[in-house]
């Protein structure tokens, strides 16, 4: 809070302005208010560079203000900063102004140019939206009329790696604003990736930052899951220019508002850009399912919460609450966008919640169950739509997790999965084998669990796909997806042949570190080969790790780390993680998650937590 003492008392109505002339704010480092950044350049040259992170109290960190989301106001300012070296400034408006500024020498240890930069006069808006930079990033220009610029370190930038964005990012808002005939009004919609970055993105009006592995895309790096997801996060920052921007929540214990609409919306964007992407089929296992998990444990809370919380209730039920509401209301009265449809069922069987519109689980009889299972694996089960035969998956083992149907029932069911094909039914099978494997790890009947999975992935999806991920168009990007799970499932479940052959590239690799590794099963064939391997394998990818510049590549090494066997590694790489200087500070709690995942590092990182 804040407390103004005034000389005299305040007239009520008039019109009084505060100056704060003796305000000093910090340039730290903890990744809120105005932050510095730290990135190595092409020449190996350490570049220092100014970010900012205003939501949810950053503003008042930066200057005095009242930073709360319902007291909105124009801002005008002007920012004094170095221009050598290619340094410039960006913010949520236009520069109007840009002159040379002298600051006196005793002033500065060095004499460096300076630049103030005036910007123009903002829209009304939150606190929380303000943003501004100071960096020598390049940009890749978008064709838009709202002015669109993909901003990164320079050497991305020269990579092509801002492509991807710059094409899908002004159809993804010309598409929002069709859908909700409310043109964006801002002169421009610029995106910026950086490499220091508390929240994944933050939608910023005018000016949305992002950390680098959901902005840039490498076609030679970046995997299928990166391009489906880049596309996916921009949608969501875009829907935040009319859902949250636009229009504001007034206190946090309301941002479910913000964020849930924002997480509805995405799908409708990707849909319009990207149909082959299957967004809304997506939307069950990525929304839904998520939301229905998080919402079974005894922490979970309502969408409207006193303390505001950022959760995947927030997000995901918030979502899936919306697109419920619109299946019940139809298309005209809620959005227009989807047309609400009917099911109507064979004699045999109930199926209910048809393609997931509700946001509920549904526990049938066992005699219906059983029905559903058998309509499952009969060849004319594709008449149950995709995104049901998902949910179904979801539901019965999520039943079974909570002791309300006996797994043996689940595990039948699944056996169906042999002869599935689509995307989001697999990825629900095996993240619900991966709660199996946590608690199956160390049992007797691991071996059988393992073969129970191999039975099902090898002879369908992994004999089908296989390894041979050349076709990268758009077309093709549900397939790579598919395939990066098989082969996942399959070298991590125990299956020979993809051991081989991860070790094998991870060895091409090894000899010729310009050697290519498909994206989409490159952290995959690191895992395997890692705990295949010894100290040497871990030692030569911790070695590629530091030298690598790539968000998306260090991402899939660090993944591949945690997967040793030895403790006393795993033990060295926790000491890693927490140095600064080798694992960046956002990276730090995933790097600890992919250790304690496996199941020879969970006990590791147990007791790293209690002793440190």
């Amino acid at each position: 809070y804040i407390v103004i003492k005034t000389t005299s008392p305040c007239e009520a109505g008039k019109m009084y302005t505060m100056f704060a002339d003796d305000f000093t704010g910090e340039l730290g480092d903890d990744l809120t208010g105005i932050y510095r950044s730290e990135y190595k350049n092409e020449a190996g040259v350490n570049r220092v560079i100014a970010i900012s992170q205003m939501e949810t109290t950053g503003a008042r960190h930066t200057f005095p203000c009242f930073d709360e989301p319902a007291f909105k106001a124009t801002f005008d300012f002007t920012l004094y900063h170095r221009s050598d070296q290619g340094f410039y400034a960006v913010a949520n408006m236009p520069p109007i102004i840009i002159l040379p500024f002298f600051i006196h020498q005793t002033e500065m240890i060095d004499t460096v140019l300076w630049n103030s930069t005036t910007f123009d006069t903002t829209y009304v808006m939150s606190t929380y939206l303000l943003a501004v930079t100071v960096s020598d990033f390049l940009y890749e220009p978008a064709t838009s009329t709202a002015g669109t610029y993909i901003y990164a370190r320079p050497e991305t930038i020269k990579n092509n790696e801002g492509v991807f964005a710059a094409e899908v990012t002004p159809a993804l808002l010309d598409t929002i604003a069709t859908h909700y005939d409310i043109p964006y009004t801002l002169p421009k919609s610029d995106q910026m990736a950086v490499a220091d970055f508390g929240a994944g993105a933050m939608e910023n009006w005018g000016l949305v930052l992002y950390r680098e592995t959901l902005l840039l895309f490498d076609e030679n790096i970046s995997s299928v899951h990166d391009k489906y997801s880049i596309t996916q996060v921009i949608g969501h920052e875009l829907g935040h220019q009319w859902f949250g921007n636009l229009v504001t929540c007034a206190w946090w214990n309301e941002i479910w508002l913000n964020e849930g609409f924002a997480s509805y919306v995405q799908y409708i964007a990707v849909d319009g850009v990207k149909p082959e992407y299957k967004p809304w089929e997506i939307f069950i296992i990525d929304d839904l399912q998520i939301a229905l998990s998080a919402d079974a444990y005894s922490n979970s809370h309502p969408l409207v919460h006193p303390e505001g919380r950022f959760s995947s209730i927030t997000y995901s039920k918030g979502a899936s609450f919306l697109r419920m509401v619109q299946s019940f209301l139809g298309e005209t009265t809620f959005t227009g966008a989807l047309k609400v449809t009917t099911f109507t069922n064979s004699e045999d069987y109930i199926l209910g919640n048809i393609k997931g519109n509700g946001f509920y689980r549904i526990n049938y009889d066992l005699d219906m169950w059983g029905k559903l299972s058998l309509k499952l694996k009969d060849p004319s089960f594709k008449e149950i739509p995709v995104e049901n035969r998902a949910q179904l998956v979801d539901d019965i083992f999520a039943l079974s997790r909570s002791g309300r149907i006996d797994i043996s029932l689940a595990l039948d069911l699944a056996t169906y999965m042999v002869n599935e094909d689509e995307y989001i039914p697999w990825q629900t099978f095996l993240d619900a084998m991966t709660y199996c494997e946590y608690m199956l790890g160390a049992s007797p009947i691991y071996g059988d669990f393992s073969k129970y999975i191999l039975d099902l992935v090898v002879p369908s999806i992994y004999a089908d796909l296989g390894w041979d991920d050349s076709n990268t168009s758009d077309s093709a990007l549900i397939t790579r997806m598919i395939r990066g799970e098989a082969i996942d499932a399959a070298c991590t479940y125990g299956n020979q042949d993809c051991i081989d052959n991860a070790v094998m590239l991870f060895d091409q690799w090894r000899n010729d570190t310009t050697t290519i590794i498909s994206s989409t099963y490159r952290t995959d064939v690191f895992c395997t080969a890692i705990r295949e391997g010894g100290l040497a394998e871990w030692d030569f990818a911790w070695e590629q790790y530091l030298l690598s510049q790539n968000a998306q590549f260090q991402s899939s090494l660090r993944y591949g780390l945690s997967c040793s066997k030895d403790a006393w590694v795993l033990n060295r790489y926790l000491e890693y993680a927490m140095d600064p200087t080798k694992v960046r500070k956002q990276d730090i709690q995933n790097t600890f998650s992919y250790i304690a995942r496996q199941e020879y590092g969970k006990y590791t990182a147990w007791a790293f937590a209690m002793n440190n």
